[in-house]
């Protein structure tokens, strides 16, 4: 009779599992892909990640297999709009491969990103079910994560910030479950996880010290030296050192240990800087209600009488979260932080836990603290920023263009309309040219370093366009606007199109929506056709890459 109620409570607790999951699944697909007509990019990379996957497709599908340099900087001279190597190739790889059953697209991508989000709700309801967590406190908190205002905004694009924290996350669970069980597969599942998430984000690195001290906490120190424990981190160590070293030379502007001059994200070692930024843009990143709930949690948990590994699990997680950040140096942006804010929420979990075994008032404050921080949540969302609007039927109208001769694109966020371009599948085969490394040489805007300009008049843009073989070119406006923020080269392109319409066609404009933060602000996308001859043959133009030291030149 005990072993027959032990496994209908069995079954019973697999099909409620089986239900968050297809509940957490439905809420992440909500937020990932909620107006997705109607939104778009809210990070420059975002469209960088996106044409490293449609890149790897293309890849894949060549033929061309063992020959991925080569191919790479021949995809780069057609769409120099990704930044592999700097940026890892995990995500974009695995991205790359879902193109595969979806076909490129953006609204594939975002799929995609909604699908990281629902696996990291997934695995930190199982991280809460082995730490002890009941089954309806471990639901609520992982509907906490998934709609945390930071995770939130972020699943909303093509980043790598959701995708790296779905495979930390299941590195973690994997970790807990190999503390349980001495699993040597759940052990090697861990680090191979751990590894995704740094070749999607390497940020994610900082969550691996945590791990370790959960060996310390669960009083378990022999264990530090376990064969495979010990072989899996010094090859998860040596691997992203290698791998690190090897990017350097790809990052000349990127990180305080190779940029020249330094990338304004990084403090000095240990800054207070740091804490003060991060310190001061917690409440928004999780939002008010959730930051009262995490403090009731963690003073909770401090003073309960669980085990060392239950009770510090989620501290030591945002420890070794901190602790990383400070020793990397990274600030000025909210998203670093992200890793961090899955500790907030578990703290929120502990409260599921109060008044547990004395059956009195306090058994309610855990879904009362989580009902009013998931309110509070919906409501941020609903003011979630748009990001770019208005590149797909720009993107679109261009595919369609049938005369022979390159893009020359010198506009806001151009990434974007590459990746929208290319997924277009273009009519004729042609390359973009980009006006900032062509009509100007210009490194990042982070970056302290000089533009240096080519032209400078418009006999000079002419000179280029025609050594660009281009027929095509794209240039923006904006409106309403007192600060224009597009970069001098953009502006000059922009004026000289309009001054001669004896050999600049003006084929239509195009509205843009630019909304990073609300309120947003607008433009115009004006596309031309330049009407004058062309010389035969391929462009002439070299392919700069500032940040690499790259040239390279187009095949002839």
């Amino acid at each position: 009779m005990i072993a027959q109620r032990t496994l209908t409570d069995v079954r019973a607790a697999v099909k409620h599992d089986i239900a968050i999951y297809a509940a957490l699944l439905v809420v992440a697909m909500l937020i990932g892909c909620f107006n997705l007509s109607g939104s778009g990019s809210l990070w420059p990379d975002g469209s960088q990640y996106a044409n490293a996957a449609a890149m790897i497709h293309d890849w894949l599908l060549s033929g061309d297999i063992l020959h991925p340099w080569k191919f790479a900087e021949k995809n780069y001279v057609q769409y120099p709009a990704f930044h592999l190597p700097y940026h890892p190739p995990g995500y974009p790889a695995l991205l790359g491969l879902f193109f595969l059953i979806t076909g490129v697209s953006y609204d594939a991508a975002r799929v995609f990103i909604a699908l990281c989000l629902w696996l990291s709700g997934c695995f930190f309801y199982g991280i809460l079910r082995r730490t002890g967590i009941s089954q309806l406190g471990a639901f609520c908190s992982s509907l906490l994560v998934v709609t945390t205002p930071q995770i939130a905004f972020w699943s909303r694009d093509t980043m790598a910030e959701i995708p790296g924290l779905a495979f930390i996350l299941a590195g973690s669970y994997f970790f807990v479950v190999w503390l349980a069980t001495e699993s040597t597969l759940a052990c090697v599942a861990a680090f191979c996880f751990a590894e995704m998430a740094f070749f999607s984000r390497y940020l994610t690195a900082g969550v691996l010290p945590a791990w370790f001290l959960w060996v310390l906490l669960a009083g378990r120190i022999r264990r530090l030296l376990s064969p495979v424990l010990v072989s899996a981190a010094a090859l998860y160590l040596i691997l992203n050192a290698l791998w690190i070293h090897y990017t350097l030379r790809f990052s000349r502007y990127e990180t305080a240990y190779s940029s020249t001059p330094p990338n304004t994200n990084y403090a000095t070692l240990f800054s207070w800087k740091i804490i003060a930024f991060y310190s001061t843009r917690i409440p928004e990143m999780i939002g008010w209600a959730a930051m009262v709930a995490a403090c009731v949690g963690l003073f909770y948990t401090l003073r309960s009488s669980q085990g060392r590994l239950s009770q510090f699990f989620w501290l030591s997680w945002l420890l070794s979260n901190v602790i990383f950040l400070l020793i990397v140096r990274i600030y000025q942006e909210d998203r670093y932080f992200i890793y961090a804010l899955p500790g907030f929420i578990g703290f929120i979990a502990a409260t599921f836990s109060l008044g547990e075994a004395k059956n009195d008032v306090r058994r309610y404050a855990g879904p009362i603290l989580a009902s009013v921080c998931l309110v509070a949540n919906v409501i941020t969302f609903v003011r979630l920023p748009q990001g770019i609007v208005g590149y797909e039927i720009i993107g679109k109208r261009l595919a369609s263009l049938d005369a022979p001769g390159n893009i020359l694109v010198s506009s806001l966020q151009q990434a974007d309309l590459i990746f929208r371009y290319r997924s277009n599948h273009p009519a004729v085969e042609r390359s973009f040219i980009r006006g900032d490394r062509s009509l100007a040489i210009r490194p990042p805007h982070y970056s302290d370093a000089e533009t240096t300009s080519i032209a400078h008049n418009a006999n000079d843009v002419l000179a280029i366009i025609r050594r660009g073989r281009i027929r095509y070119i794209v240039t923006c406006s904006l409106e309403h606007r007192k600060n224009d923020n597009r970069a001098a080269e953009m502006k000059m392109l922009h004026e000289i199109a309009k001054s001669d319409p004896a050999s600049f066609q003006l084929i239509r404009k195009f509205p843009l929506r630019l909304e990073y933060g609300t309120p947003g602000y607008f433009g115009r996308i004006w596309l031309w056709k330049f009407t004058g001859k062309l010389p035969s043959g391929p462009s002439e133009i070299p392919v700069v890459v500032p940040t690499a030291d790259l040239n390279i030149e187009p095949a002839k």
